[in-house]
């Protein structure tokens, strides 16, 4: 499912979320998070960055500091649709199956 979010919306739509919905946040950063009175994501983006890196470095803190305020710096990565293969072989509505790679029995 996609969600679509104007974007001026992103920060608002994001803020009642849990911190563990931002990229990067993991079950411990979470934890920790929650451990200092953090639980949503708007809670993330009225803390102070320098209190964010002082609790998580400069990195992580700076990360979820851009993050709670729905800014993400990477570059977005497209791939292209595989096209489906042509059938091949007796019928075009024979289902395909992976040849076995196993030995035969023998009993």
């Amino acid at each position: 499912m996609t969600t679509v979010i104007e974007t001026g919306d992103v920060e608002r739509w994001l803020r009642p979320h849990p911190v563990a919905a931002l990229y990067g946040v993991g079950p411990a950063t979470a934890g920790k998070l929650r451990t200092f009175g953090l639980h949503t994501v708007g809670d993330i983006a009225d803390t102070p960055m320098p209190t964010l890196i002082r609790l998580f470095g400069a990195a992580a803190g700076r990360a979820l500091h851009a993050h709670a305020h729905g800014q993400d710096p990477r570059t977005v990565q497209t791939q292209p649709i595989a096209k489906p293969l042509a059938p091949s072989g007796p019928s075009s509505t024979t289902p395909w199956t992976r040849p076995s790679t196993a030995a035969p029995c023998s009993h």
